[in-house]
């Protein structure tokens, strides 16, 4: 038996570049957190799909794959795998790392 290993790409950004990358024209941004997160803090923009029914449910309707898509979770974890199912699909995607919605959040703020 021959396995042949897929291999996807993403970009990973630290908070500063994230956060400037979302104030670009056309940016998309996919919150991937647990309903409850979402519900403790929003993410305005944001299309909102649970890692588990990203997996099950495949990408929300609305992302365009022309355009990159920014995706946050609260540390990274989620959004790297978010990020590798996105990319498999052909789109192009860049994880928030080293950080979560809250930080996000508050830095836009600041």
């Amino acid at each position: 038996m021959s396995w042949t290993a897929a291999t996807a790409t993403f970009e990973l950004l630290g908070l500063a570049a994230f956060a400037a990358r979302l104030d670009e024209p056309g940016a998309q941004l996919l919150d991937v957190r647990m309903p409850s997160e979402r519900a403790a803090v929003r993410l305005e923009g944001a299309v909102e799909r649970f890692l588990p029914d990203l997996v099950a449910d495949g990408v929300p309707d609305g992302l365009d794959r022309e355009r990159p898509v920014l995706v946050a979770c609260g540390s990274g974890r989620r959004a790297a795998i978010a990020a590798t199912l996105l990319a498999r699909e052909g789109y192009r995607a860049a994880v928030l790392d080293g950080a979560g919605v809250p930080d996000l959040v508050a830095a836009r703020a600041a």
